[in-house]
């Protein structure tokens, strides 16, 4: 799966030509996550505990929720990822040129045949970001290279203030990783913020 043409919106139009783009490009995404499991979107959190607390959470221990750096996670060419000291440390995503973000998480060990619940945060800060997409994806190896797989997503607009994302998903009885891939689509240049990303036994 592209997540660049799935998820990419590149608008230079009138207001009613851009919301008729936007209709278009959601329904597009929609369609490229049809084979995913879709997870809840609880709506907005002004807070959230800390996911190094998170019991069994298999990112606390790969910089889940960025109070130092960010390490382990990158972005695709062209967009960037950076700490952001607000909250006590996020993970600051910004997109490329052509209004696209794309972040890869670090990879984790995992089992077959169980559910997970996933859980994660963001806001939009700064720019115009229509939508964004937290995908996680399963693997048939250790290292997250071989028998790529969805295992679950949840889309949703970034607000001014904080979202919470939380659902499960039940991997293969083939996989043995798993990464997280948030992906946004907006105007060029927008700036999202992600935090407390969890991956845990349900």
């Amino acid at each position: 799966m592209s997540f660049h043409s799935s998820v990419s919106l590149h608008l230079s139009l009138d207001d009613d030509d851009q919301d008729r783009q936007l209709k278009l490009g959601l329904e597009e995404i929609m369609r490229s996550l049809g084979a995913l499991s879709l997870l809840t979107i609880l709506g907005v959190t002004p807070a959230a505990a800390d996911c190094r607390d998170a019991a069994g959470n298999l990112l606390a221990s790969v910089n889940c929720g960025f109070d130092k750096d960010t390490k382990g996670w990158t972005a695709s060419p062209g967009a960037g990822v950076s700490r952001d000291p607000a909250d006590d440390g996020v993970l600051k995503g910004v997109a490329d040129s052509q209004g696209s973000l794309t972040i890869l998480g670090p990879c984790v060990a995992a089992q077959p045949n169980v559910e997970y619940h996933i859980g994660v945060r963001l806001r939009g800060v700064a720019g115009t970001s229509y939508f964004c997409s937290v995908n996680v994806f399963q693997y048939s190896d250790a290292h997250c290279s071989e028998g790529q797989d969805p295992l679950g997503s949840a889309a949703a607009p970034p607000e001014t203030e904080w979202v919470s994302l939380d659902g499960s998903a039940t991997t293969s009885n083939a996989t043995q990783s798993l990464q997280v891939r948030p992906a946004c689509s907006g105007k060029p240049g927008f700036i999202v913020q992600f935090d407390d990303f969890v991956v845990s036994k349900k």
